[in-house]
């Protein structure tokens, strides 16, 4: 009888055996997060991995950026300015006496010493005796002249030519901006009256020598590149803008102006690690600021990336998500 029952046994052991070879498979298959083999699901784990990752970048502050790259920077003075004749000239009689001819009116082209009027020099009573009146140069009659009968002298002009072809501009500099100008300066003229045309290129040709003790501004004259770049039509006394060069940067490195960082330990500016996304905030220096952009002379070199919005949120080396910028636009926030 003991030897039925030890059978018994080793037969029940076998049968266990045999039943937990064939479910341990079935197990494994509906244990959470495991594979066939036992191991933890890879896409589950990564996930698990990549979700302070990225909730790390969507907490991360949003800012725009610009890539430095060499442009002309100038910066201008605006002014107004009045066209006026390159040449003009009064015209005086040679004899005193009284208008007995005037062969020209406003307006008419004259050619150097060609005869314009006649003056009776003759005294009461005696032969008429006439003097010429001659054109000391060639231009346009731009005055009104003497009726006939007129008493005239040779200390008393009789009229103005002008070029009339041949303009200049004549402007007023504010003291303030002298040292920024010189012979040779250019400039941009828009005529007031044709303010649909391209500005005309000009240059400094005179500076007076000695300011206007009352509007403490220096007189300036500046001659046209070429007359062709003129609307056709302008006329002497016109009015018009004027843009000055004062300062120029051919290959400056430029921000909008709110992108500045104003400190009292002087001007900085946020630049982006493309790499790491890391915003460093960059002491810089300043050159010309004008039109709302900023130039940047030091602290930073071509090809970085300067943040231009969302710059005011930021703290120094703080992890920042970039939006590219095709163009520059101004800083804000």
């Amino acid at each position: 009888m003991g030897k039925n029952i030890w059978m018994t046994v080793r037969r029940f052991r076998v049968v266990l055996a045999v039943f937990m070879m064939s479910a341990l498979p079935i197990l494994f298959a509906i244990v959470p997060g495991s594979d066939a083999a036992g191991t933890p699901d890879a896409a589950e784990t990564r996930k698990n991995l990549e979700a302070p990752r990225n909730t790390t970048e969507k907490s991360a502050p949003v800012v725009s950026v610009v890539t430095l790259t060499p442009q002309s920077l100038v910066e201008y003075l605006e002014t107004t300015a009045e066209i006026r004749p390159a040449a003009s000239i009064e015209v005086y009689p040679q004899a005193s006496g009284v208008v007995a001819e005037m062969k020209v009116r406003v307006g008419s082209r004259v050619e150097r010493e060609e005869v314009l009027g006649t003056v009776d020099q003759s005294l009461p009573g005696r032969p008429y005796l006439p003097s010429p009146i001659r054109a000391p140069m060639s231009g346009t009659v731009v005055s009104e002249i003497p009726q006939v009968g007129t008493q005239v002298s040779q200390q008393t002009p009789v009229m103005r030519i002008a070029t009339t072809h041949n303009l200049e501009i004549v402007t007023h500099i504010p003291e303030r901006y002298i040292g920024q100008i010189s012979i040779g300066s250019r400039a941009l003229v828009i005529i007031e009256a044709y303010p649909n045309c391209d500005p005309a290129p000009a240059r400094i040709r005179e500076l007076s020598p000695t300011l206007d003790p009352r509007s403490r501004t220096l007189d300036a004259i500046l001659e046209f590149d070429s007359p062709k770049t003129l609307p056709a039509g302008v006329r002497p006394g016109m009015f018009a803008r004027l843009r000055l060069v004062t300062s120029e940067s051919p290959r400056a490195l430029v921000v909008p102006q709110p992108a500045v960082l104003r400190r009292d330990s002087g001007p900085a500016v946020y630049v982006v690690n493309r790499e790491s996304g890391v915003a460093e905030l960059r002491p810089v220096k300043l050159g010309i600021e004008t039109n709302g952009q900023a130039e940047l002379v030091g602290g930073v070199e071509a090809g970085e990336t300067v943040v231009i919005r969302g710059q005011n949120t930021l703290r120094d080396n703080t992890a920042v998500r970039v939006v590219e910028q095709d163009h520059l636009a101004q800083g804000g926030n």
